[in-house]
């Protein structure tokens, strides 16, 4: 079976986003493995990797309000 590097990529964001599998937690880590895996052009991998934009632009847009 063919595993897809942009699977592969997308796990370690995950991994790295939500600190899981005991790897610390880095979200500018897991943001380069998602944009990594966007750039394969696979919608999961972009639609992830667009959430995840959001999110961390929403915190930091509430972190420069308080």
């Amino acid at each position: 079976m063919r595993v897809c590097v942009w699977f592969l990529q997308q796990n370690m964001a995950r991994m790295l986003y939500w600190g899981a599998q005991g790897i610390t937690r880095d979200i500018s880590a897991a943001l380069e493995y998602y944009r990594l895996a966007a750039e394969s052009g696979d919608p999961h991998a972009l639609f992830d990797y667009g959430i995840v934009l959001i999110k961390v632009s929403v915190a930091a847009r509430h972190r420069d309000v308080n």
